[in-house]
């Protein structure tokens, strides 16, 4: 997902999942994450190399979302890190209960996610870009993905698999649940 331009490590622009951010949006993201690096790391140093406009799937229809390239100082690894813009919760508008207060908007969304995820993605946090709030994690090299086609004409493991995701749905929200009035 990167390459080598006049010596720098860049991301890929395939204007198909990334895509070229205005320069003044790019110093911006750049300046954000990098002052988090700063902040949550202790023994280590982050560079933090390159920002792109990021697509990745319908959740990024109508948001901001980005890839930022950043290096470690010492070993060199480079990791890519998804910048989310946090948006309020589709169902605020349909529930009368209530709910628990949160800071902002990528708060909410960390919390619970760490609450409902036995694993939580590494570096995950928020981050505010200007007067927005964004959820920040790393992205996983390989992303886990079941394929429905494949199931198209065998319903007995449709019906395994939705019991299976169910359960795992609701495993989520038992361990989840009970938390400051939630």
């Amino acid at each position: 997902r990167t390459s080598k331009v006049y010596g720098y490590n860049k991301l890929q622009i395939d204007n198909l999942k990334s895509f070229a951010i205005r320069s003044s949006t790019r110093k911006d993201v750049l300046k954000a994450v990098k002052h988090l690096l700063k902040s949550k790391t202790i023994n280590r140093k982050w560079k933090v190399l390159d920002a792109v406009y990021r697509v990745a799937g319908t959740g990024s229809i109508g948001i901001e979302r980005y890839a930022v390239l950043v290096q470690d100082a010492i070993t060199s690894k480079k990791l890519i890190l998804d910048v989310k813009e946090a948006m309020d919760s589709s169902l605020q508008d349909y529930t009368g209960i209530h709910q628990p207060k949160w800071k902002n908007n990528g708060d909410r969304i960390v919390r619970i996610q760490t609450r409902m995820q036995f694993v939580c993605p590494s570096w995950l946090d928020t981050l505010r870009i200007k007067q927005k709030w964004f959820v920040i994690k790393e992205i996983q090299p390989v992303a886990d993905g079941i394929e429905f086609i494949s199931f198209k004409e065998e319903m007995d493991k449709q019906e395994k698999l939705l019991y299976t995701l169910g359960q795992l749905a609701a495993s989520a929200q038992l361990r989840s649940s009970g938390r400051e009035g939630s």
